[in-house]
């Protein structure tokens, strides 16, 4: 009947009117989202690194790197970081191959602070420095010095294996940990071989204004530290 549907519909909306009650007195409602079983990764924030090696003295260069081991338990799920090499000229690449093992014992306590990541107490994490000689790598990738020219590429890459067996390396790490400033976690460093100019001292300077006067002095040539 009318009456009966009338009043079925009274019911649905007192009903909907209650349920909007409970809601509005209930200040949080716990998803129903299993957060206890999400997942955490490792990354390796970079603290140092060399810049560049130079053409003239590869017998004495050396890629030297600290990172600090970054995860849920302070840096302890590392279990070794994996260090391979290739040289890159222009788009030539040699085979990549695995150059050094760092164990989980080499990351210990450090001293640095940098003042965007660490509190000013120091960083809970611990890091480790990675040092690969230029010979070293050359002998890794079965190349001699004379392989080698200015202009070329030494390519570094991390594998980060925890004690799950997990790998972490830069081919599964997202935008914002490889780029950022933050984490600084490229897994990845190619580093140049540049030929440092021989110009740098003192030179006298004789020239010749718009008109015609001559004006002399010295002019000193640095080298640039970057």
């Amino acid at each position: 009947s009318k009456t009966h549907q009338k009043m079925s519909k009274i019911k649905v909306l007192f009903g909907f009117m209650l349920a909007l009650a409970i809601s509005a007195c209930t200040d949080f409602v716990d998803p129903a989202i299993p957060y206890s079983g999400f997942d955490t990764g490792v990354y390796l924030r970079t603290l140092s690194v060399t810049p560049n090696f130079n053409f003239f003295a590869l017998s004495t260069s050396k890629f030297s790197l600290m990172v600090e081991a970054v995860d849920i338990e302070d840096g302890k799920t590392v279990d070794k970081v994996d260090v391979l090499v290739r040289r890159r000229r222009g788009q030539a690449l040699t085979p990549e191959v695995q150059v050094k093992s760092v164990p989980a014992s080499e990351f210990k306590p450090h001293t640095i602070i940098d003042p965007l990541v660490h509190e000013s107490t120091g960083s809970p994490y611990p890091a480790a420095t990675i040092e690969i000689t230029v010979p070293e790598a050359l002998q890794a990738m079965n190349l001699t010095a004379a392989d080698v020219t200015g202009g070329d590429f030494f390519e570094f890459r991390l594998i980060l294996t925890d004690k799950q067996g997990r790998t972490f390396t830069n081919s599964n790490l997202s935008p914002d940990l490889s780029g950022g400033q933050y984490y600084s976690s490229p897994f990845f460093y190619r580093i140049p071989v540049v030929c440092p100019s021989t110009l740098a001292g003192t030179y006298d300077l004789s020239t010749v204004g718009w008109c015609g006067d001559t004006y002399t002095g010295k002019v000193k040539f640095v080298v640039d530290p970057a």
